[in-house]
């Protein structure tokens, strides 16, 4: 094998592996996605599952007539769903201090390249995060501490 030939396989299995390591980059840079946007997801969950369904009493159709009463009770469900929104909202702006207690350490909330979708449990917020991560996978687990919010 000539000199030239030697060289021209070397630089073959150079770019080979620099494809490789493209490529293992490029998925590590997925799985932090993931993780960023999951975190984002473990803090808005909550929140939003906290907020109650709204009925709206009265359903119309085209082409008949809406009584006005009807309409006003739909409007008054909106008020008032929407002040006691309001009023959550304000009471923990308002708080002068809150702290969290009773924390309890989670299982495992995903798996090895698995989903993460975790909830504390009602009346409970995230009050750390645990992780570990497996380079032969390239992937990280979680565990979250849930906590009992005392406000004063």
């Amino acid at each position: 094998m000539s000199r030239d030939s030697r060289d021209l396989a070397q630089l073959h299995d150079e770019i080979d592996s620099l494809r490789e390591t493209v490529a293992m980059l490029a998925r590590r840079e997925r799985r932090r996605r993931w993780a960023r946007a999951a975190a984002v997801a473990v803090i808005l969950i909550p929140a939003t599952a906290y907020a109650a369904q709204i009925v709206i009493p009265n359903v119309f159709s085209n082409g008949t007539v809406a009584d006005a009463n009807e309409v006003n009770a739909n409007f008054d469900a909106l008020t008032t769903e929407s002040n006691a929104q309001d009023t959550r909202l304000s009471s923990l702006e308002g708080s002068t201090s809150s702290s969290v207690a009773n924390c309890t350490l989670q299982p495992f909330a995903n798996n090895w390249d698995g989903v993460l979708n975790f909830i504390c449990p009602a009346g409970q917020t995230v009050g750390g995060v645990y992780s570990i991560h497996d380079n032969s996978v390239e992937d990280r687990r979680f565990r979250f501490y849930c906590c009992d919010i005392e406000r004063d």
